[in-house]
């Protein structure tokens, strides 16, 4: 699962955006961004506020491996490599390529 949360306000304007793993009873941070500005629609849901406007892409590439990408155009804050069992990839995706969409 991921989440962005844009705030707004003077000297505390941030876009962020998190994702998380869930376990059977709790969800854990795992990654962290300082997303750069502007979002497409600023305050607004929508398809083109998905990712974080980051471009950001997480799938499972086997039971035990989450491979999250995003476009390189925000700072990593936090970053968890291993949750139990599972490992966490991260890997900068050109603009270009970045395909997809947080699910």
């Amino acid at each position: 699962m991921a989440y962005t949360v844009q705030n707004g306000g003077f000297g505390s304007a941030s876009i962020d955006t998190v994702v998380q793993l869930k376990s059977a009873n709790e969800r854990h941070d795992i990654l962290a961004f300082n997303c750069y500005g502007p979002a497409a629609r600023a305050y607004t849901l929508s398809d083109e506020n998905r990712g974080g406007t980051i471009h950001l892409n997480m799938h499972w590439t086997d039971p035990t491996h989450l491979s999250v990408t995003y476009d390189g155009k925000a700072d990593v804050t936090m970053q968890v490599v291993r949750l139990a069992d599972v490992n966490i990839s991260l890997a900068v995706v050109p603009d270009s390529s970045a395909v997809g969409l947080a699910k």
